[in-house]
């Protein structure tokens, strides 16, 4: 398939429902931005990408990425790095604070700008037009807190040492490669090193009897490297902003799930670099798939 993810859930399950009555046993390569250690390092990427703007929320932080994403609230962030119970109340306390006062600033400018609808839905906002949120994130800054020092992040509640640790050695990681010369300045790969061995990262998902996880990690990690080689050494805000866009279509590797006893159900990027004695290519359209060029 060009893609799961936009394939009409009736049309997937029609096939799954027609190999199943078949007897033909079938697999679905599961997409790599599903598991929790990528979703993980996405998360501690995006922490460390310079402040995005206000008015523009991409779909991942319509739906998982925000501070809550480090309590557990997604996805299981707890089993690369787990937080004490009362910092995860004070990560939920700030992120929930923050979108209801988004909500009630988007409410004040509505009700001073003629026809423009008050909205219920933090995420609901972001459909307003730029000069709506921009009026709106006037009103409202968005919690920042890589900008803290260690006695700001205590007067926030952030106050159980292992904690502590982990956000000021989060925060020096983020000050010391925007901060540096070009001469000087990490690449982004440096920077994906340094936080998978933040915390021991990569060390719980080494230790861990799943072979896959440690595949997985490394899908990403050339995916970094060949975006250091052909776009940029130094973007990490180009690099988030290009996982956002592609990522969500990338399967797992092979290796860690390959399914050889029956049909093997995947998109085009899950399938590069595999080898089948018979290809069957679904979701064929006119000049969209092959795409038309002039």
């Amino acid at each position: 398939f060009r893609a799961m993810n936009s394939v009409k859930s009736s049309k997937i399950e029609e096939i799954y429902n027609a190999l199943s009555s078949k007897g033909i046993p079938f697999s679905n390569v599961p997409f790599l931005i599903d598991q929790y250690e990528i979703k993980s390092i996405i998360l501690l990427l995006w922490y460390t990408c310079k402040s995005h703007s206000p008015i523009i929320l991409t779909q991942w932080e319509k739906d998982w990425l925000n501070l809550k994403a480090f309590t557990g609230e997604y996805f299981d962030f707890g089993k690369v790095i787990n937080l004490s119970d009362e910092t995860k109340e004070v990560l939920c306390r700030i992120e929930d604070e923050y979108q209801e006062s988004v909500v009630k600033a988007q409410n004040k400018v509505a009700s001073e700008c003629e026809g423009v609808s008050k909205r219920k839905k933090f995420h609901t906002v972001f459909n307003d037009d730029d000069e709506i949120k921009e009026k709106v994130f006037k009103l409202v800054h968005k919690p920042d807190l890589s900008i803290l020092d260690e006695e700001g992040l205590k007067n926030i509640g952030i106050t159980n040492p292992i904690d502590l640790e982990f956000f000021m050695d989060l925060n020096h990681i983020k000050s010391e490669f925007h901060n540096s010369n070009v001469e000087d300045k990490d690449t982004i790969l440096d920077v994906f090193y340094k936080l998978l061995n933040l915390n021991g990262f990569f060390a719980r998902i080494f230790d861990l009897n799943d072979e896959s996880k440690r595949y997985n990690i490394a899908s990403l990690t050339s995916i970094i490297h060949n975006y250091e080689n052909i776009v940029d050494k130094h973007d990490l805000n180009g690099l988030f902003w290009y996982l956002n866009s592609n990522l969500d279509e990338y399967g797992c590797p092979a290796a860690g799930y390959e399914f050889k006893d029956g049909v093997n159900i995947l998109t085009i990027h899950k399938s590069k670099g595999l080898e089948f004695p018979v290809v069957i290519i679904g979701s064929f359209e006119e000049d969209v798939f092959p795409r038309k060029y002039n």
